[in-house]
């Protein structure tokens, strides 16, 4: 009796088959068959079906983010959204407690 493995993982001299070329050439063959069937396809689609139409996209007024530059609670608000609002007119009110605090801190540091 022949005493050689013959199974399709490994070759007559029962080593492991590593050979990699024909797994390599077939991803080639599919990748350049993906590219050349997508060429084609890019020139005989016809794209003359697309809707086409001219228009502008504007945000409905001109909102405007108000920020306090050193931060804090704000007390109240007196305006809405989408209310109208007049130049110098107040918007928020500030809650007080830390400025006078600072202002306080700020008399005693000065009688030192």
């Amino acid at each position: 009796m022949d005493n050689t493995n013959t199974s399709p993982v490994t070759n007559v001299s029962g080593k492991i088959k590593t050979d990699s070329r024909l797994p390599v050439l077939f991803g080639l063959f599919v990748l350049q068959l993906l590219f050349v069937g997508g060429g084609i396809w890019l020139y005989v689609a016809n794209l003359s079906g697309a809707v086409i139409a001219q228009g502008t996209v504007a945000v409905q007024g001109k909102p405007k983010t108000i920020q306090h530059l050193d931060g804090g609670i704000v007390a109240q608000i007196n305006v809405a959204d989408g209310d109208f609002v007049n130049q110098g007119e107040t918007l928020i009110r500030l809650d007080q407690t830390l400025l006078n605090a600072n202002v306080a801190n700020m008399g005693y540091v000065r009688s030192m």
